[in-house]
């Protein structure tokens, strides 16, 4: 069965797409078939894999997927990080606002995703999503079966983990649809000051009643590439122990 996490904070700017990089990494380095989708339409994840996204060419997006492309059509091979991916574009804006005025408008994604499921040999697909709560996170969240959650030490940042906590409280109700919090990232941790560790402290707590703590030290320089793959290989082992049962 395939793995499907979604890696969300209300807040931008808390290191998302970071974790969804790094740690997609980490799962292909220890062999595991992986899928990383760019689910936001500024389309950081895609910039990060250096893939450059054409208007109209041939290489289909995740934009293209939600209009009734099929999702196999739209996954691609990088081989130097041996994973596959899903690009995004300006054009998912458009598709998310056809999206919102649909009836029911939760289940785009899980629709585009059981249609080839049985063709799919991934063992964990990562959605990179956006951070505003609007219909594309309620889709990555409607077919997820767990949410990692990066977050800095700072206050809109924690104030983005616990509305996304409640958001994922309510959805799971609402849609009969188990949810569950497989860790906190707590990610670009300088030397901590006072009110860093509060932050650490307060991230630690919300952990302790749903997943994992994970902190993700600041780096910078010619090696910080380098060093957040390292840093994230601890967040893959756990992912992997929980969602393995090992």
């Amino acid at each position: 069965m395939t793995t499907i996490i979604a890696v969300a904070n209300h807040k931008g700017g808390s290191g998302k797409t970071t974790t969804a990089y790094y740690l997609g990494q980490a799962l292909a380095a220890m062999n595991k078939k992986t899928l990383l989708i760019d689910l936001d339409d500024q389309a950081t994840l895609t910039s990060k894999l250096h893939i450059e996204t054409c208007i109209g060419g041939n290489q289909s997006t995740i934009a293209d997927v939600l209009d009734g492309t099929l999702l196999t059509t739209a996954c691609h091979r990088h081989e130097r990080f041996q994973l596959d991916y899903i690009t995004a574009d300006h054009r998912l804006a458009w598709v998310a606002a056809q999206m919102q005025a649909s009836s029911p408008n939760h289940a785009f994604l899980r629709r585009a995703w059981q249609q080839v499921v049985w063709e799919l040999p991934y063992e964990y697909v990562l959605i990179d999503c956006p951070p505003s709560a609007g219909v594309l996170l309620i889709n990555a969240l409607a077919l997820a079966q767990h949410v990692i959650i990066p977050c800095s030490p700072t206050e809109e940042s924690f104030a983005g983990l616990l509305r996304m906590q409640r958001m994922i409280t309510e959805l799971s109700t609402l849609l009969n649809h188990p949810l569950n919090v497989l860790a906190v990232v707590a990610t670009m941790v300088s030397p901590l000051s006072n009110a860093e560790r509060r932050y650490i402290t307060s991230m630690d707590g919300v952990a302790t009643l749903t997943g994992t703590l994970q902190v993700i030290p600041r780096r910078v320089g010619v090696a910080a590439n380098f060093q957040l793959s390292l840093a994230h290989i601890d967040l893959a082992t756990d992912v992997m122990s929980v969602c393995e049962g090992s």
